[in-house]
C-alpha cells in the first residue's frame, strides 16, 4: 500500500526529488542490490532513520553491495536520478509460518 504523502522528515528531500512515492511493502523483508554506479542523485531514503542508502554521495557501497530491511515496517521511498542511470535489483522476501511455527515463538 502506497502513501501519497512523505511523513515530515528534517533534512527529507523535497518532492521534486521523490521517483517513488513513500510507501512500505507487502512483505517482510525487501532488498535493493546495486548494479551500477555512474549516476548522480538516487538512493533509497528511509523515513525513520532520514538515512539513504546507495546515493551518488554514499561512497560506502559498490556495486554488487545489498540493503535489506523491514520493508514492511520501514516507510521507505527512491529519490529521483539528476543524470546517468541507477540500475538495481529490488527484490522481496514474505514469510508465511506455519500453525506451529507460530506457537514455538508464544
Amino acid at each position: 500500500a502506497q502513501n501519497s504523502e512523505p511523513s515530515p522528515v528534517p533534512d527529507a528531500p523535497s518532492k521534486s526529488d521523490i521517483s517513488l512515492a513513500p510507501h512500505v511493502d507487502e512483505t517482510f523483508f525487501s532488498y535493493v542490490v546495486t548494479l551500477s554506479n555512474d549516476f548522480t542523485g538516487g538512493g533509497t531514503f528511509f523515513v525513520e532513520s532520514g538515512t539513504t542508502y546507495n546515493s551518488s554521495t554514499d561512497t560506502e557501497w559498490d556495486v554488487g553491495d545489498a540493503c535489506v530491511f523491514g520493508g514492511g515496517f520501514l516507510e521507505h521511498y527512491g529519490q529521483r536520478v539528476t543524470h546517468g542511470k541507477r540500475l538495481t535489483l529490488n527484490g522481496f522476501i514474505d514469510l508465511h509460518p506455519s500453525r506451529a511455527e507460530v506457537e514455538q515463538f508464544r
